[in-house]
């Protein structure tokens, strides 16, 4: 929603339990407000610390006057839900006994109009006890993923190992500089073949632990886990953290690059200051 292309700003207000941005959304006819909310209180979303209906818990506590009282905000308000696919809850706790559906989306009958196909995607439950939504009006391509070589590969296992093999094979001829050149060249290849195929292991990896967790979670949304479960449950989201830990080194390093070439947002300010100073 940063981006000037697809949404931009106009005004911003908020207090203790939401945040409401309005602005001009790129297809969306005239002025659109979201509004995040927290806590029991054009598009509002966020963990309303409510459920409409007893359904909406379980082995957790459901409250007919909260429920009647949400409900009827709702309807006063004239706003809709986007219904959930693939999930029944978005909020777990972590002994993975008590499950809620906190979270949601509601807008008005004039997005809905101006954006019939807009759908409410369920991401996996990984860091967090709540389950990430993002409403998705239209495809977006990004393109091809850029290849660069990054430091967290020299930390990964096998680095070394592919590195040493591919140094020490090599073989060339000419003058000096040419030769290291060559060499470089073809260690480099070789580091980027192993690379690439060790991504694709680790890509199947994520996506199998990601999925047994998500097995795990839908079975405690009919039924308590066992301790082994829960234990597989733990272990499992310790894998992700790990895995995920070497593509966060990634973006942080395209960041530092991007920061590098385009300059920080920040550089000019800060370089005042120190001129000042001086």
């Amino acid at each position: 929603m940063w981006d000037p292309l697809i949404f931009v700003k106009s005004n911003i207000f908020s207090s203790r339990n939401y945040l409401a941005i309005s602005g001009n959304w790129n297809g969306v006819p005239g002025t659109t407000t979201l509004v995040n909310v927290y806590g029991p209180q054009s598009i509002f979303f966020g963990d309303f610390n409510a459920v409409r209906y007893n359904f909406e818990r379980f082995n957790s506590r459901f409250c007919r006057a909260t429920a009647r009282d949400f409900n009827k905000f709702i309807a006063e308000a004239g706003l809709q839900e986007f219904k959930l696919g693939g999930k029944k809850f978005t909020y777990l706790c972590d002994d993975g006994l008590k499950l809620s559906k906190l979270d949601r989306y509601l807008v008005c009958s004039n997005f809905i109009a101006h954006q019939p196909l807009t759908t409410v995607i369920v991401l996996p439950r990984e860091h967090s006890d709540h389950i990430p939504l993002i409403l998705k009006p239209s495809n977006q391509d990004f393109g091809p993923t850029p290849c660069r070589f990054f430091n967290s590969w020299i930390h990964r296992d096998g680095f070394e190992h592919t590195f040493t093999q591919a140094w020490n094979s090599f073989r060339g001829f000419g003058a000096p500089d040419m030769y290291l050149k060559a060499k470089l060249k073809f260690v480099r290849k070789k580091i980027g073949n192993w690379r690439k195929s060790e991504s694709d292991v680790e890509s199947k990896m994520l996506t199998q632990i990601k999925k047994k967790v998500e097995d795990l979670e839908m079975i405690a949304e009919s039924r308590r886990l066992t301790d082994a479960e829960i234990k597989d449950r733990r272990a499992y989201k310790s894998k992700i953290v790990e895995l995920e830990n070497f593509a966060k080194q990634d973006l942080q390093q395209k960041v530092k690059i991007k920061w590098l070439v385009d300059g920080d947002e920040n550089s000019h300010f800060f370089h005042g200051a120190l001129k000042k100073q001086k």
